[in-house]
């Protein structure tokens, strides 16, 4: 978040050594200080955040529902669902597979993704 709070400025210029392990250190500090601060700033939520608002926002709000794995089964059940997602399985597959051939073909003509 705020590296220059916890080490000195860092100039390339006079970076002569090139020491791989004191900047692991510092980088795995400065992720420890992340988490460290994350999680406090994590834990009002648990206290101050409510499960259900006062008032409802809508009329569906309290509409009872069926659990997770009734629906999942029922969705894994249902013809047009499960087409749905061939459907969908087809078409993200395709493409990909499309985009990495792609990048194949155009790379001997000097174009790349970078």
């Amino acid at each position: 978040m705020f590296p220059g709070i916890f080490f000195n400025d860092y100039l390339i210029e006079e970076d002569v050594n090139n020491d791989y392990e004191n900047g692991k250190g510092l980088v795995k500090s400065v992720m420890f200080y992340e988490a460290i601060l994350a999680s406090l700033l994590l834990l009002p939520g648990f206290f101050f955040i409510r499960d259900k608002p006062p008032n409802p926002p809508s009329i569906t709000a309290n509409m009872p529902r069926m659990d997770a794995k009734k629906s999942l089964k029922m969705l894994l059940t249902d013809k047009c669902s499960i087409l749905v997602i061939i459907c969908n399985m087809l078409f993200f597959g395709s493409f990909k597979s499309l985009s990495v051939l792609i990048s194949f073909l155009f790379t001997p003509f000097g174009f790349s993704s970078g």
